[in-house]
């Protein structure tokens, strides 16, 4: 479900998933956490994470969007992205049929 999602950013690029799954447990139950890289495998100072409930999502955002981490300022949104690349992908599968 995307409003299971969050998204991070302004990551420093020495941060690591577990790292983010240490972090964000404070919220709840972590189910996934990845590190956003670009073609070439370099952390981009993003990450994607997946909480159990939208509250845990909620408290998250509260938690830590502008928290200092590392040095760098957290921006902690849903990840809208997730149901963007679930359209993209049945509207390219009803164009083929």
């Amino acid at each position: 479900l995307a409003e299971l999602n969050l998204l991070i950013d302004g990551l420093s690029a020495s941060v690591t998933r577990s790292d983010i799954i240490t972090l964000f447990s404070c919220c709840g139950t972590v189910r996934a956490a990845e590190i956003v890289h670009d073609a070439d495998g370099i952390p981009m100072g993003i990450a994607r994470v997946t909480m159990s409930t939208k509250e845990e999502v909620r408290f998250a955002i509260h938690t830590f969007h502008r928290c200092r981490f590392r040095g760098h300022t957290l921006l902690v949104f849903e990840d809208a992205t997730m149901n963007q690349r679930e359209d993209l992908w049945h509207t390219r599968l009803f164009k083929q049929r």
